[in-house]
């Protein structure tokens, strides 16, 4: 499997810290044809009793629709690259020296790998971070 590197987009809604809030708040996307890849639940906070759900990708209008009538926004100031990879060891490591040395600060990151896959989501300052870091991770992960 080859190295993949795509923007993508975060989506994000509040949410009830309750037993069903966040198969509702799921299946409001999965139903409009949204096959999620990136789902993180945090607590907020400053807000006991709530947390953010933050998934990735919703695609097409019909996707976006449902987010949005869900009560999700697009996080416009959550800039992400998803690097998809061939699982190995310091994959990881040598993805944030990589960027490290061209100056690039991490702002967030979540990764996880199943059998031979890495999966890692870069959160990163702007587009612009997000274009310098595909120019320099392109050689090195190929």
């Amino acid at each position: 499997m080859s190295v993949q590197l795509d923007r993508v987009d975060i989506w994000v809604v509040p949410l009830e810290d309750r037993p069903g809030a966040l198969a509702s708040k799921l299946a409001s996307v999965e139903q409009a044809g949204a096959n999620l890849d990136f789902i993180i639940v945090r607590p907020e906070e400053y807000q006991l009793g709530n947390s953010v759900l933050f998934v990735a990708p919703i695609v097409g209008p019909e996707q976006a629709a449902a987010a949005e009538a869900a009560g999700f926004r697009k996080a416009a100031s959550v800039h992400t690259l998803r690097i998809t990879a061939p699982n190995r060891p310091r994959l990881a490591v040598d993805i944030a020296q990589v960027l490290s040395d061209a100056g690039i600060n991490i702002m967030g990151l979540t990764g996880s790998s199943v059998g031979d896959r890495a999966a890692l989501y870069v959160r990163l300052l702007s587009e612009m971070e997000i274009d310098r870091a595909i120019d320099v991770l392109t050689p090195k992960l190929s």
